[in-house]
C-alpha cells in the first residue's frame, strides 16, 4: 500500500493533465456535429453498434453477469490503450482517451435531444465514473509511458553513457497500478449495474 501511495504521489501531475485532455474532448465531443457532422455522424454509428452488441451479450443475464461483462467490456479498453503503447507511439494512448471523451460528449448531445438533462446525464455518470475515469487514466499512463522507454533509453544513455533499467521499473510500477484499476473497473461495474439506473429512472 505505501509503494501504491508513492506512486500515486509521484505521478499524480500526469492524471492531472490527462484529465484535462479528457475534459477537452468531451467539451469537443458535444460540439462535434457542427463542427465535424461526417465525423460525428460516424462516431454516433460505432457507438451506437457498440452499444447494442453490449445490450444483447446482457439480455436475459442474472446480475452477476451483467457486471462481469461491464467490467470485462472496461477492462478490455483499459488493456487496449496499455497495449497500444507496445507500438511505441506515444499519441496512441492519448488518442485512445481523446476518442472516450468525444464519445461521452457526443452521447451527451445526442440524450440531450431525448428530453435528459445534462444534470441527470451526469448523475447518472458520476457514481461509477468517479472509478472507472481514473482507472482508464492510469492505463493510458501506462500505455504511453511504456511506448516511451526506447526513447527515455536512448535519451539516457546518450547523456549519461549509463544504461538505466526502465523497462524493469516500469514493470514494477505496473504490477502495482494494474492491481489498482482491476479492482476500480471491478467496483465501478457493480455501481454501474445497481446505484447508476436508479439515479436515471427518477
Amino acid at each position: 500500500m505505501n509503494e501504491l501511495l508513492r506512486l500515486l504521489k509521484r505521478d499524480w501531475p500526469y492524471f492531472l493533465i490527462l484529465a484535462a485532455i479528457f475534459a477537452v474532448s468531451v467539451l469537443l465531443g458535444t460540439r462535434l456535429p457542427e463542427i465535424a457532422p461526417d465525423v460525428a455522424r460516424e462516431l454516433e454509428k460505432q457507438t451506437m453498434a457498440h452499444f447494442a452488441e453490449i445490450a444483447k451479450l446482457m439480455r436475459g443475464a442474472e446480475l452477476p453477469s451483467q457486471i462481469v461483462i461491464i467490467w470485462m467490456n472496461n477492462m478490455i479498453a483499459s488493456l487496449t490503450a496499455i497495449i497500444t503503447g507496445a507500438l511505441l507511439i506515444p499519441l496512441l494512448p492519448l488518442v485512445l482517451l481523446m476518442g472516450n471523451g468525444l464519445i461521452i460528449g457526443l452521447v451527451q448531445r445526442l440524450t440531450e435531444t431525448q428530453g435528459l438533462s445534462i444534470a441527470r446525464f451526469y448523475l447518472a455518470l458520476l457514481p461509477h465514473g468517479i472509478l472507472e475515469l481514473p482507472a482508464f487514466f492510469i492505463a493510458v499512463y501506462l500505455g504511453a509511458r511504456f511506448s516511451l522507454i526506447p526513447y527515455r533509453l536512448i535519451w539516457h544513455y546518450a547523456k549519461y553513457k549509463q544504461y538505466r533499467p526502465f523497462l524493469k521499473e516500469y514493470f514494477h510500477d505496473m504490477r502495482y497500478y494494474a492491481v489498482l484499476f482491476v479492482v476500480m473497473l471491478l467496483v465501478a461495474a457493480v455501481i454501474e449495474m445497481t446505484v447508476s439506473p436508479m439515479l436515471v429512472s427518477r
